[in-house]
């Protein structure tokens, strides 16, 4: 039986851009030939892009990755943790899958269905953007 094994690379975004080139080719270096990228469109401000290169060479990457051997999988809108004006409060285990398991990326742990849904909402309509597809 053939076995078959589920590569993905997440948080594809500008700031993580370097990174992402070096396993993106350690990938095709292996042989790997479809993988799943984890797009977060609107990552955190501190690390919003202010070089037009970075934004170039970001953008230059997407387009040659975007191809049918690419699954792109939208990952969250910010990944940050964001207060909401409809927050809601975190119970005991939400407040230590926060401080223990999601290292402040738990995005949606504290929001409400409709704060979940502009969100998701919002990161398609980018996501769609980005990606130049439905």
């Amino acid at each position: 039986m053939k076995k078959k094994v589920l590569i993905s690379i997440h948080d594809i975004t500008p700031h993580h851009l370097s990174k992402i080139i070096i396993a993106d080719s350690l990938m095709s270096e292996w042989g790997v030939s479809k993988i799943n990228y984890l797009l977060i469109p609107d990552f955190p401000s501190k690390t919003k892009i202010q070089d037009e290169e970075t934004r170039s060479q970001y953008f230059s990457w997407i387009k040659q990755r975007n191809h049918a051997a690419a699954d792109w999988i939208l990952h969250g809108l910010h990944h940050r943790e964001k207060e909401a004006e409809d927050s809601l409060p975190l119970s005991l285990k939400n407040q230590l899958k926060q401080s223990v398991l999601t290292d402040g990326e738990g995005e949606f742990l504290s929001l409400s269905r409709d704060e979940i849904s502009a969100r998701l909402d919002n990161g398609i309509r980018i996501f769609t953007h980005i990606l130049n597809r439905p």
